[in-house]
């Protein structure tokens, strides 16, 4: 199948090949690009962050920008040595270059986490009516009285996500109890927990992924669209 696959990229047409590879590629950038501008947008029009969510968005974007910018040179980088050696029939060589790709992704991983903040960077003291907080693997970054502070305190999903009031790193001198957990987003999403229902509550999220709120996100957009009759429906199954 291999050997198929490298005559396929060795004889096809150089149009042919980017019609195949290029387009789905500029295509996934594309949405990647929307992403933030979406973001952007949404915390925008929320009447407790406006221009405040704005600026905050715009502090961290460039620590996400040096991210994805190593995670591309290392990844495009591969894959261009891949290719070379691929066309060399170097088939050792390209499967060495996988495995270093693999190695360095680890070690800037570690390089990026340990170069994170020692000590909170959002405090209890900066809390006010009306925030919502997410925490991205527990309070690492969040002072832990936040959890006790806020009117409702999210998990990503309940079970798995428990260790975080076990790890003395997620939930430091175990601050936080099992008691101080309102619900988790697996629970509001399918409307068995209530979400915000005061406009000055403290809503806390401590997750592992942002996979639910964007979730959370796509069904906010999907009801107000059905009830103000706007967007078009698509049927992806005629049958």
């Amino acid at each position: 199948m291999n050997g198929n696959e490298n005559r396929y990229l060795g004889e096809e047409p150089v149009g042919s090949l980017m019609q195949k590879y290029a387009i789905p590629c500029i295509i996934s950038l594309l949405v990647g690009a929307l992403y933030n501008i979406v973001d952007q947008i949404f915390i925008a029009n929320a009447s407790y962050l406006g221009s405040y969510g704005n600026a905050a968005n715009t502090v961290v974007f460039p620590l996400t920008v040096i991210a994805l910018a190593i995670a591309v040179m290392i990844g495009d980088g591969c894959c261009a040595f891949v290719s070379l050696s691929l066309g060399k029939q170097e088939i050792d060589r390209a499967k060495k270059s996988v495995g270093n790709s693999i190695v360095l992704m680890i070690l800037s991983s570690l390089i990026l986490m340990a170069s994170g903040a020692r000590s909170a960077l959002v405090t209890a003291d900066m809390v006010c009516p009306g925030m919502t907080i997410i925490g991205m693997e527990g309070f690492r970054d969040i002072d832990p009285r936040i959890g006790k502070l806020a009117d409702k305190w999210y998990l990503g999903y309940r079970k798995p996500d428990a260790h975080i009031l076990k790890s003395p790193m997620l939930n430091p001198a175990f601050y936080l109890e099992e008691k101080d957990v309102f619900s988790d987003m697996t629970m509001l999403l399918t409307g068995e927990a209530p979400g915000r229902e005061k406009e000055r509550e403290v809503i806390v999220s401590t997750h592992m992924g942002m996979g639910a709120h964007d979730v959370s996100c796509a069904a906010t957009v999907y009801e107000r669209a059905l009830k103000e009759g706007r967007g078009r429906r698509f049927i992806l199954d005629p049958q």
